[in-house]
């Protein structure tokens, strides 16, 4: 389930920070923002199986606040749901 599941939410928040941005990742178009991808950061989500490790995308300005993971938070009770 854990490589699945890891590929699902990081699948989910690339696509968020595509819509925060406004451009999708290496898009070499005219960007309407100053903001940009900075990393990477590792965060561990606890799911009713195990811990699963995942990659939340950064941006330059910190102004990215996840729907699907929040920030601070190890639960993904909304996703385990859908599941």
């Amino acid at each position: 389930m854990g490589g699945i599941y890891k590929q699902l939410v990081e699948k989910m928040l690339k696509s968020e920070m595509d819509k925060h941005l406004g451009y999708a990742k290496n898009d070499r178009g005219s960007k309407s923002t100053t903001n940009q991808r900075n990393g990477k950061s590792r965060k561990r989500l606890k799911t009713d199986a195990r811990e699963v490790p995942i990659e939340v995308a950064r941006g330059r300005e910190s102004t990215f606040d996840p729907i699907v993971v929040p920030k601070h938070e190890r639960m993904s009770q909304k996703i385990e749901d859908a599941i």
